[in-house]
């Protein structure tokens, strides 16, 4: 393909150009890598595209519960009196962690770790601070 042209094909030619050189057994080495950058240049907008809209997946629960269950029992953290929305939020996610529900779990997780609206509604502590990222890096 002509680099100057290669605009002006359309995608369907594209991936046309690609059936023909597989049918071909990619015998010749030019229209190996020529069909190479097409499928880059193809795939890589799309794959891009489709990274952006997923949003983040658990293995199975199965796996998971495998994963959680090799690490040692802890108890739940003891909240300060005057506890934030956060600190709450990281309380509920060790309870759903013990309820061998993860996925609700990340997800308060990531609410107690994410920037407060309103200013005093951050984790009150350290302690608090380290367990709640503790446990989201063991998410990941």
């Amino acid at each position: 393909m002509f680099p100057f042209l290669y605009h002006l094909v359309t995608e369907k030619r594209k991936t046309d150009f690609v059936a023909c050189s597989l049918l071909e057994n990619m015998t010749v080495e030019k229209t190996a890598q020529a069909v190479d950058r097409v499928l880059r240049k193809i795939c890589e907008p799309k794959s891009l595209e489709i990274l952006k809209e997923r949003e983040a997946r658990l293995p199975s629960p199965a796996i998971c519960t495998a994963y959680f269950n090799s690490y040692r029992p802890r108890p739940l953290p003891v909240l300060p009196e005057d506890s934030t929305f956060a600190d709450k939020q990281l309380l509920l996610a060790c309870e759903a962690m013990q309820a061998s529900n993860y996925v609700h779990a990340l997800s308060l997780i990531n609410e107690a770790l994410s920037e407060p609206l309103e200013p005093g509604q951050a984790l009150s502590n350290g302690i608090l601070k380290a367990e709640a990222l503790t446990m989201r890096g063991s998410f990941k």
